[in-house]
């Protein structure tokens, strides 16, 4: 299957130079793709119930309504939406709450700038239509980027091992 090209992505992320250089990664990745951005989890659901977009770039830590909340109400409105979770935290409780909230993958902050466009670019058959609940967990998180190493009892790391 060919890698998804998005036309529509939305960054829903508090702080404001994150929330620029995302821009300005997805803007150079994703030539003519819309690119909005919402501060809030609330701003974010409404992003995306309006504009639709084909991918969200969503925080974990969010003012009011955190990301995992957000995403929530978000896959009941689009269930197809490929939504990758972005954050500072590497605990495991906020990665299996967020894919249980329906997040499709994990990027640490840190590894954004090489781990989002790919991330965003696999065919989306390799994010939603993959994730099933079975005891309130991803079938397949093959497509989940994540820095658990084996902290996790599920597969869900590409984070390159330090020599």
């Amino acid at each position: 299957m060919k890698p998804r090209e998005a036309s529509a992505i939305l960054i829903v992320e508090d702080h404001n130079v994150v929330r620029m250089a995302l821009t300005s990664l997805l803007e150079a990745a994703f030539p003519g793709a819309r690119i909005l951005v919402a501060a809030t989890g609330k701003e974010g659901i409404a992003l995306a119930g309006q504009h639709r977009p084909d991918a969200i770039e969503m925080d974990v830590s969010l003012p009011g309504m955190n990301g995992i909340e957000a995403t929530l109400q978000i896959r009941a409105l689009l269930p197809t939406v490929a939504i990758i979770m972005c954050s500072l935290s590497d605990t495991t409780k906020d990665c299996a709450a967020a894919m249980r909230a329906g997040a499709d993958a994990w990027v640490m902050k840190d590894e954004a700038a090489e781990e989002l466009v790919p991330t965003i670019r696999r065919p989306p058959h390799h994010v939603s239509t993959m994730r099933t609940h079975q005891h309130d967990r991803p079938r397949n998180l093959m497509p989940i980027i994540a820095v658990f190493g084996n902290r996790l009892p599920i597969p869900c790391t590409t984070r390159k091992k330090p020599s």
